[in-house]
Parts: C-alpha cells; sequence; structure tokens
C-alpha cells in the first residue's frame, strides 16, 4: 500500500471508488448473468428485458467513475489474480468491469464488487492510520520540510532538472531564512522580556 498519500487524498479515493461500486451494484440489478457454461469462464452480463436504456445510462456514467476510482485500486494494490487468454495476469477490478458485458469477460460481476469491498476496506485502515501520523508534531515538520519538493513536483519539474534545482534550493533557502527571522524574533522577544524584569532594559 502506498503511505505517502495524505488522509485527504485517501478520503477522495475511498468516496470516489465508493460511487463506482454503487453504480456498478445497479448495473448488476438490472442485468441477467449468464453461468459461464459454454464460454470455460464466468458469466458475462446483459440488460434484462425493459432496462435497455437504463443499462445504457449506467455504462455511461461507469466509464467516468471508473477513471476516478483507479487510483484506489493502485494504492491499495488490490488487484485480481485471473486468466486471460491463456495467461495469468492480476487485473484492476474497476477498469475490467466493462468485459462483464462481453462474451468471455475477465472477471465475473462478484470478484469486482468484492474486490472493490476489500480495497475500501484498506482504504478505511490507511485513513485511520493516517490520522494517527497527521496528528504529531514530526509530520508536521517533515511536511514543512518536504514543502519545496511537492511545488517542485506541482510545477512538473523534474528532480535532476535546473529548474527542479533550483525551484527545491530556493524555496528552501526562502523557509529558511523566514524561520530563522521567526525563531531570532522569538529570541530576541525574550531577551528584551528578562531584561525588563532584571531592570537591565530600563
Amino acid at each position: 500500500m502506498d503511505t505517502t498519500l495524505t488522509k485527504g487524498e485517501l478520503e477522495l479515493m475511498l468516496d470516489r471508488l465508493a460511487a463506482f461500486r454503487k453504480r456498478f451494484e445497479q448495473l448488476h440489478e438490472l442485468c441477467e448473468v449468464g453461468t459461464g457454461m459454454y464460454t470455460g469462464g464466468y458469466g458475462y452480463m446483459w440488460a434484462r428485458d425493459g432496462h435497455e436504456d437504463d443499462v445504457k445510462e449506467i455504462k455511461i456514467d461507469l466509464g467516468r467513475l471508473a477513471g476516478l476510482a483507479e487510483p484506489a485500486i493502485a494504492a491499495t494494490q488490490s488487484y485480481v489474480l485471473t486468466e486471460v487468454h491463456g495467461q495469468v495476469q492480476n487485473l484492476s477490478p474497476v477498469s475490467a468491469w466493462l468485459t462483464c458485458m462481453q462474451p468471455r469477460p475477465a472477471l465475473g460481476p462478484e470478484d469486482i464488487l468484492m474486490a472493490c469491498r476489500s480495497a475500501e476496506g484498506r482504504l478505511t485502515v490507511l485513513i485511520e492510520d493516517r490520522k494517527k501520523v497527521e496528528g504529531t508534531f514530526a509530520w508536521k515538520i517533515a511536511r514543512l520540510i518536504g514543502w519545496p519538493k511537492r511545488v517542485r513536483d506541482l510545477a512538473g519539474l523534474t528532480a535532476d532538472s535546473a529548474g527542479g534545482r533550483a525551484t527545491v534550493y530556493g524555496l528552501g533557502a526562502l523557509m529558511f531564512g523566514a524561520l530563522a527571522s521567526v525563531i531570532g524574533s522569538i529570541i530576541w522577544a525574550g531577551v528584551t522580556a528578562a531584561m525588563k524584569l532584571t531592570g537591565l532594559g530600563a
């Protein structure tokens, strides 16, 4: 699992994955599912009579939701081991959802739902762990120190590029200077207060 993600990022992943899973559950309810007896694998789904338009609409939504939910699968490594064209592969249950509507699906609907629920559970654990970590003073210091690198990454600069190095060094110097100024001000305020108390500052 990716332990570098923040609590907010993990919560967003959980929300997006849950939205995908709930929409897929709706698709599952409106479809018939074959046995897979004649295809030698998973049974595929097709729309029940009278629900063709509803299924079409849900499939459009799932195409968008799958893109949003995919990072949650990658972050939790919630892949499903299955055989595709004679080769054993790890498939993302989110990316493979559309194959359920094809004659030879890579995964069955229940496998997709189970894997998504498992990923949601893992994300919940990660979120609880991050709550504990992000409340510590050490984490706050680490985030402050890593701020220049995050700015570099957001700017699309690589670590070994001249612009990337200049960004990190420049912001690092700025941050150090500001911190030194604050500490100096605190120390001077303390010295001034002590002098007044002892009468030296009169």
